[in-house]
């Protein structure tokens, strides 16, 4: 059966609404967002405040100004809990938050915690998160930081299992804004994907060894070109393997 659609792509194995799992493997590493200044030398631990800061930018399918951006050093998921860390973006969806950290335990605790960005995007809220280095907050490193808050997994090993499920370079995680927006079987459309994801409250998640194969609907086509333009074919499995022919 085939649907007809406005852009035609390859079936891609995108983990958003559909939960698609592939086995994740491999390492690497991102640039780091995050700055420090020992304001007046000396251990910070001695009674010298330590300037620290995070920067980035927010982007879902365009840059989000106005989004509402803090350092997640509570570990509640929302920027009501880290009111002191809260700024809104600029025009250009960039932020940078500075504090003055009593220790240097409170301030490697400020660089590592994740980030949370409070998004209205046009189609509605939602919200979206990132490792603590990552120079950008989008819907590929919510999943990502959704990865390593399930796992347990290290930074690189949740960017190989996330670049892997969607077929895409781990690089593209934070940049595929320069990526054709439709027709494309690539990081923007995987972005766009999850993003729709996030709005439908979908249980997005990537597969880490040791995950035991779902049973239920697989991918295989879909056609996308925005949030109001989409269709998709689904096949059901019960989690079995299939037999040898």
């Amino acid at each position: 059966m085939k649907h007809a659609s406005l852009c035609d792509f390859q079936p891609i194995a995108l983990a958003t609404v559909l939960a698609l799992t592939l086995t994740a493997c491999g390492s690497g590493n991102v640039g780091s967002s995050a700055s420090s200044d020992n304001g007046g030398g000396g251990d910070a631990g001695g009674g010298v405040t330590r300037s620290v800061a995070r920067s980035g930018q927010v982007y879902t399918h365009q840059l989000e100004s106005h989004a509402l951006v803090c350092v997640d050093v509570q570990g509640a998921g929302a920027c009501s809990a880290n009111a002191a860390t809260a700024i809104r973006t600029g025009a250009d969806g960039s932020f940078q938050i500075s504090v003055q950290a009593a220790d240097e335990a409170a301030a490697q605790q400020f660089l590592a915690a994740p980030l949370v960005a409070e998004v209205d995007d046009g189609y509605g809220r939602l919200t979206l998160t990132a490792p603590g280095v990552a120079p950008q907050i989008n819907p590929l490193t919510t999943l990502v930081q959704r990865h390593m808050q399930r796992t347990g997994a290290e930074l690189a090993d949740a960017e190989q299992a996330v670049a892997q499920q969607l077929g895409i370079e781990r690089g593209q995680i934070y940049q595929y804004q320069q990526q054709a927006s439709a027709p494309s079987d690539n990081a923007r459309t995987a972005a766009n994907l999850t993003r729709l994801g996030l709005h439908l409250g979908a249980p997005l998640r990537t597969h880490a060894p040791g995950d035991v194969e779902d049973s239920g609907a697989r991918l295989t086509s879909l056609n996308f070109l925005d949030e109001g333009n989409f269709d998709f074919y689904l096949y059901g499995t019960d989690g079995a393997a299939d037999s040898a022919s």
